[in-house]
C-alpha cells in the first residue's frame, strides 16, 4: 500500500507554538504497511506544511528543509513552529496538511500541458522515479519561496497524481496550467486542530470580574455557565469530528464573552 503519514500537532499552554511530529514510523508489511521505506515513500526530514482556517478556500503554506533546521527533526524531536511564524492570529479551528517530501522538483520537467491533466516527459527522465500514486504535488508560483522556513499562498489546487508512467503524469483532480512554478510532492496528513486559548481567557477573565462584583449577578453567572458548558464542549466535538460544531463554539464564546455581563455592578 502507499505511505499514510500520521502527524500529531500539540499546541503549548497558550497556544503561542505548535509542536508538529511526524509519527508514521517505518514500513513493516503486517504492522506498518503505511510506514516510510520500500516500496512505500523514504523519509527525508524534508515536508511542506499547509494551513488554513476552517472553511476557508486555498491554503498558506511553509516548507521546511531538514538541512536548515539545526537539528531539529520532525520525526524524532518534532519541529516548534510559533503561531507568529505561520501568520496565524484568529481564535477557531485550523486545517493543516502535512506532505512529507521525498522528491523536489523545479521547472524543467518539459512541457506541462495547459488543460490535459498531464506533463510532458523531459529527456532523459523517467517518471516512474520522482512520481508516485497517489501522491499529492502543489504548483507554486514563486520558486523562491523555497528555502526552509518561507512560504506564501497557495491559491490554486492540490493535486493528486492518477496514474504514473515512464513518459507522461496524470491527475484526477483537474488540469495542471502552470509552467513556471516549482512542484513539491509527497502524500498527505490531513489534521484539524482548536486554538481557543483568547476563548479561554476572555472566560477566564470574566470569572475573575463577576468574583468581585459587588452585587449578586444571576443573570452573569448563567451566562458564564453557559460558555464554560461551550468551551469544555470543543475537544469533545473535536474528538468526534465535529469540526464546524467546534469552530461555532469557540465563535459563539469570543462574540458573546465581552459583552455577556446585563449586572451594571459586574464589569
Amino acid at each position: 500500500m502507499a505511505l499514510k503519514p500520521v502527524i500529531t500537532i500539540t499546541p503549548s499552554a497558550d497556544q503561542s507554538v505548535l509542536l508538529v511530529k511526524d509519527v508514521t514510523g517505518a514500513y513493516d508489511s503486517v504492522d506498518n504497511p503505511g510506514g516510510y521505506g520500500t516500496p512505500n515513500q523514504n523519509y527525508s526530514g524534508f515536508f511542506l506544511l499547509l494551513f488554513r482556517a476552517l472553511g476557508d478556500t486555498g491554503y498558506s503554506y511553509k516548507y521546511y528543509n531538514a538541512d536548515a533546521l539545526d537539528g531539529q527533526d520532525v520525526a524524532t524531536t518534532g519541529i516548534e513552529v510559533t503561531l507568529d511564524f505561520l501568520g496565524i492570529t484568529a481564535t477557531q479551528v485550523y486545517q493543516f496538511k502535512y506532505i512529507p517530501i521525498e522528491t523536489v522538483q523545479f521547472p524543467g520537467f518539459g512541457t506541462i500541458l495547459a488543460g490535459t491533466k498531464s506533463i510532458n516527459k523531459i529527456s532523459g527522465v523517467d517518471f516512474t522515479t520522482y512520481f508516485r500514486a497517489g501522491q499529492q504535488w502543489v504548483f507554486i508560483q514563486d520558486r523562491t519561496t523555497i528555502p526552509y522556513g518561507n512560504g506564501g499562498e497557495i491559491t490554486g489546487q492540490i493535486f493528486t497524481l492518477d496514474a504514473v508512467a515512464a513518459t507522461t503524469v496524470s491527475t484526477i483532480d483537474g488540469a495542471i496550467n502552470d509552467e513556471t512554478g516549482a512542484v513539491l510532492g509527497g502524500y498527505e496528513a490531513d489534521l484539524k486542530v482548536a486554538l481557543d486559548y483568547q476563548a479561554q481567557i476572555c472566560v477566564s477573565n470574566l470569572i475573575g470580574r463577576l468574583a468581585y462584583a459587588t452585587t449578586d449577578c444571576p443573570e452573569c453567572a448563567s451566562e458564564l455557565s453557559l460558555l464554560t458548558s461551550y468551551l469544555q464542549a470543543v475537544p469533545v466535538q473535536m474528538n468526534q469530528g465535529d469540526y464546524a460544531g467546534a469552530n461555532n463554539l469557540i465563535k459563539g464564546v469570543l462574540s458573546q464573552c465581552g459583552d455577556c455581563l446585563p449586572c451594571k455592578n459586574c464589569n
